[in-house]
């Protein structure tokens, strides 16, 4: 019985008191963000092709990743191959970016993930809306990351948080898991 209660009390005492010296007092000096990276989430209206132009009217900004921004197109069903050979086609379309057709709706329905996409990639993105008959399809978790100068990132916070078009910009940052 006394074996048990020890075995109670150094858990407790290490779930409650065992960790806190390392959250409080952290042993290093590491930035607790990726430094030239910020995080933003976008109203769900805004196209990625809206976000693009917003994000590539600025200088700084030269790389862009994005998630979970959907796209519908009218293409019949059988169209399943011209959808693989267009989204493998260009380098910006990452692979977890998936495509369905929707026998209900008769639509085809696109969720893209968007990797190292760079300011010459827009005639690109364009190319494939065309293609593909994509429209955009108003989602509210749109996010992404932007790459900027190391050590402009607050400015750039500043600069985008001001702009109706997002929901939040903030600091990449990192997480520790313990």
């Amino acid at each position: 019985m006394n074996k048990f209660i020890f075995y109670i009390v150094s858990f407790f005492n290490l779930l409650f008191g065992g960790c806190e010296e390392e959250i409080l007092r952290p042993k290093s000096n590491l930035k607790s963000y990726v430094e030239g990276e910020i995080v933003v989430g976008w109203k769900k209206n805004l196209s990625l092709e809206e976000f693009i132009e917003t994000v590539f009217n600025e200088n700084e900004i030269n790389v862009i990743e994005a998630g979970n921004v959907n796209y519908v197109s009218g293409l019949p069903e059988t169209a399943g191959k011209v959808f693989e050979e267009q989204l493998s086609a260009f380098p910006f379309i990452d692979r977890t970016t998936t495509y369905n057709y929707n026998k209900e709706l008769k639509r085809w329905e696109v969720e893209f993930w968007i990797s190292g996409f760079v300011k010459e990639n827009i005639k690109d993105w364009n190319t494939l809306l065309c293609r593909l008959q994509l429209k955009h399809s108003p989602n509210g978790f749109q996010s992404g990351l932007i790459k900027v100068i190391k050590g402009k990132e607050k400015k750039w916070i500043k600069n985008l948080s001001q702009s109706e078009l997002f929901r939040f910009v903030d600091l990449n940052y990192l997480v520790k898991s313990i």
